[in-house]
Order: C-alpha cells, then structure tokens, then sequence
C-alpha cells in the first residue's frame, strides 16, 4: 500500500510497472486461406463489399500485454485507414487477464470503452489510435490524420477498478 500511496503522491518516483492487462482495439484484417481455414477463424470470416474480398471481424489487435514492463505514460499507437463513404470510425478498446485473445467474442475478453470520431463525407482519412497505459489509469486518445480532431477517453484502472473489472472479466463480453 506504501508504494501506491507514494505513487500517488509523487508519480515521479516510480519509472515503470507492469501491465494489470492485456489492452487491444477491435479491427477487421484480410482472410488469409493459408492461416484462417480452421475454426475459430471461419465463424468471423465475411465478404467485405467495398474492398471485394473476404476479412475477419472482431479481430483482437494487441497493444499493449498483461505482465508486460510499461513506462509510466509509455504510449502505444496504431494507425488505421478509414474506408471510403463510412460518416465514422469507431474505436473499440478491450482488455482480457489473458495474453492469448485473437478475438474480442473470447472468453474474459471485455470492452473496456469506445471512441466514435467523424468521417467527411467522401473522404477516407487515416486515424491513429494511441493509448497511454503505465498509470493507474489509459488515456485513449483517436486523431484524424487529416483534420487534426481527437476524441479522447480516460478509463481508471485504480485497485477497486481493477479488481473489479477481473471479476467482469469471468465473463465473455456481450457487447
């Protein structure tokens, strides 16, 4: 308890922790028959009408891993294309006590929150998504690449937060 009240007191004093959890983003990725052939991979395959092929939805792309070192503050980005006639992206953050999820519908995977950011009509900008992690709470932060406007979100992790959000994750997400 010392430690997080100094923590509290004087973020300074401590450089790094270890990630409490496994945070990723919801994304769709192209199918790829040489890998995604086999169960569960064939239950999230579709035929994606704008690009004319096939992808994965509700894929699990992994930012940072549980157990993982973080700087205090350390931020992670990906980036991302937004697709052509879309009015917004929607950024969906999850986290799971487990490292191996490939898929947010995974047991003891759970939304954690969302950023929803507005597309110009006939546009398909590029956002980046970045989450600062290694404090006792993320920081989620979407921006358009081309426009410059962020949303953000803050997501406490504190210790009751956390346990309880270990509890919720006993249960695969509904969302």
């Amino acid at each position: 308890m010392k430690g997080a009240v100094e923590f509290g007191m004087q973020p300074g004093v401590i450089e790094s922790r270890r990630a409490a959890l496994t945070i990723g983003v919801k994304t769709v990725i192209p199918y790829d028959i040489t890998k995604h052939n086999e169960p569960p991979h064939k239950s999230h395959k579709y035929y994606n009408k704008g690009t004319k092929s096939y992808c994965l939805r509700d894929v699990f792309l992994k930012l940072v891993e549980r157990g993982e070192t973080v700087r205090v503050n350390q931020e992670v980005k990906q980036r991302f294309k937004a697709g052509n006639g879309v009015p917004s992206i929607k950024f969906d953050i999850y986290g799971s006590m487990r490292n191996d999820i490939k898929y947010i519908t995974d047991p003891m995977c759970k939304r954690l929150g969302k950023l929803v950011i507005p597309v110009e009509q006939g546009t398909s900008p590029t956002f980046t998504c970045s989450i600062q992690v290694g404090f006792t709470e993320l920081m989620a932060k979407v921006k358009n690449e081309d426009t410059g406007t962020e949303e953000l979100m803050q997501i406490k992790l504190n210790r009751i937060g956390e346990n309880a959000l270990i509890l919720d994750l006993a249960t695969p997400s509904e969302d």
